[in-house]
């Protein structure tokens, strides 16, 4: 029946979400526990990206938002592939939440003093300022706390991730329709790179 239907459906999302959580919160107690088993080394930022896209993909096609084609020449960044992949992909997806339908999330990408950035802009919502300044903390943003709804462990992983590595991410809000991912991770390598936007 038609409300069995929607029944399961809610099921499932509630169940994805709490598997989400849990594995997140397994994975920060790694870190905090036993972060230096996670050697960094030299790791392809496009390949990271691409793997991080691909990963998004069914996410951002649930929210009818659209996500920005893979640059290229990124160059080498210090880090261990399998966390950059996923701390990406936590970004990407808040990036997507903060999307309105029929957008596209921005990608740039800039060297700068020894590190690569990569910025992400999310297109219809912003943050509200009182929760700017806690926004990757732990549990810190419930599900009413923003426009985009439940974030999860999504932005809190990320940033123990990238803190492992010497890299970091920040995030500001654009005018009243945007908000900004800043991620610079160490460089590896000494392909120069400009700034460019890529959009769909």
């Amino acid at each position: 029946a038609e409300e069995n239907a929607e029944l399961k459906e809610m099921f499932r999302r509630s169940r994805e979400r709490i598997l989400s959580i849990i594995d997140d919160a397994l994975l920060l107690t790694k870190i905090d526990v036993s972060g230096e088993q996670f050697s960094a080394r030299p790791v392809s930022l496009q390949e990271v990206l691409r793997r991080a896209l691909e990963t998004t993909i069914e996410f951002a096609a649930s929210r009818r938002v659209e996500l920005p084609p893979l640059p290229t020449d990124l160059g080498l960044v210090l880090g261990h592939e399998e966390l950059l992949v996923r701390a990406l992909h936590a970004l990407l997806e808040t990036a997507v939440k903060f999307s309105k339908e029929g957008e596209t999330v921005r990608l740039a990408h800039e060297d700068l003093a020894g590190f690569r950035t990569v910025i992400l802009e999310g297109v219809g919502r912003i943050i509200p300022e009182p929760e700017l300044s806690r926004f990757f903390e732990v549990f810190s943003i419930g599900e009413a706390s923003t426009p985009a709804g439940d974030l999860g462990l999504g932005p809190a992983v990320a940033y123990r991730i990238l803190s492992l590595f010497g890299a970091s991410v920040s995030v500001t809000n654009l005018g009243s329709s945007r908000i900004r991912l800043t991620i610079s991770l160490e460089d590896a390598g000494k392909t120069p790179a400009g700034l460019a936007f890529k959009e769909s």
